[in-house]
C-alpha cells in the first residue's frame, strides 16, 4: 500500500511537471523586441492598419497597431516582443471612414499571398517594412 502511494504520487509529480511545461507557467520560449516603421514605398509612413507576424511553424504570431507616424511595437498575446524565428509579415492598411478602400495593396494583407518576411533574432529588432499602395 505505502508503495502504491509512492508511485501515485510520483506520477502525480511528473504529470504536474510536465504540464506545466506544455501550459508554460512561467516558461515557455523568450520574446525579443520588435520595433519598427511601416511606409510606402516612397518612404511616406502608414498612418493607420495592423501588423501581424505569423510564424506556421511554432504556430505563434504577434501583432501590433500602426501609429500615425507609421510606428510599431509588436506583442505576442499581452506581452511585448516576439519569438526567435522566421515570419510571414501580413499589414492591413484600414481605413478610418467605414467600407472605404484600404490605402495598401491586398496581397500584404492575405497571409498566403504576402512577399513579406521578416527574421526576429535574440535582442532588439528595429525594422523597416515597405508596402505598395492600393491601385
Amino acid at each position: 500500500m505505502k508503495n502504491n502511494l509512492s508511485l501515485r504520487a510520483a506520477l502525480c509529480g511528473g504529470l504536474v511537471a510536465m504540464l506545466a511545461s506544455v501550459v508554460g507557467c512561467g516558461g515557455g520560449e523568450s520574446l525579443h523586441p520588435v520595433t519598427g516603421k511601416v511606409v510606402y514605398t516612397d518612404g511616406t509612413p502608414v498612418t493607420v492598419g495592423t501588423v501581424t507576424f505569423n510564424n506556421s511553424a511554432k504556430q505563434v504570431s504577434a501583432s501590433s497597431p500602426i501609429g500615425a507616424d507609421g510606428s510599431f511595437a509588436l506583442k505576442t498575446g499581452e506581452s511585448k516582443g516576439a519569438p526567435e524565428g522566421e515570419y510571414k509579415v501580413v499589414v492591413t492598411g484600414d481605413t478610418e471612414t467605414y467600407g472605404a478602400k484600404s490605402t495598401i495593396a491586398s496581397a500584404y494583407s492575405d497571409p498566403s499571398r504576402t512577399p513579406l518576411r521578416q527574421t526576429v533574432v535574440a535582442g532588439n529588432n528595429e525594422v523597416e517594412i515597405k508596402v505598395e499602395r492600393a491601385k
